[in-house]
């Protein structure tokens, strides 16, 4: 389970741009050093009433989903293009 899941994070920062060609963690492209991703993170924690680590994990999934990168999901959250809804149970 833990190598699924770092294989899943490894991929994830790949796909959002956080690794440099080399596979190396890129400083500059990490969600800590990204005001807006921080913004986005506390705007979806507020929508989904998650934790902020739900939220960035949420934030993350679907910038892999969609193919865009973290940085612009979380603009287009940050500008009220993007909204997340709380997953229901079907009835």
């Amino acid at each position: 389970m833990a190598f699924a899941q770092l294989a899943l994070r490894m991929l994830l920062d790949e796909h959002a741009g956080m690794l440099s060609p080399d596979g190396a963690p890129r400083i500059d492209a990490l969600p800590l050093h990204s005001a807006q991703v921080h913004q986005a993170t506390g705007m979806v924690s507020a929508q989904l009433g998650v934790s902020a680590r739900d939220a960035l994990a949420s934030l993350r999934a679907r910038a892999f989903a969609e193919q865009r990168t973290l940085s612009n999901l979380a603009a287009a959250v940050v500008a009220r293009e993007v909204r997340f809804a709380p997953f229901k149970e079907p009835t």
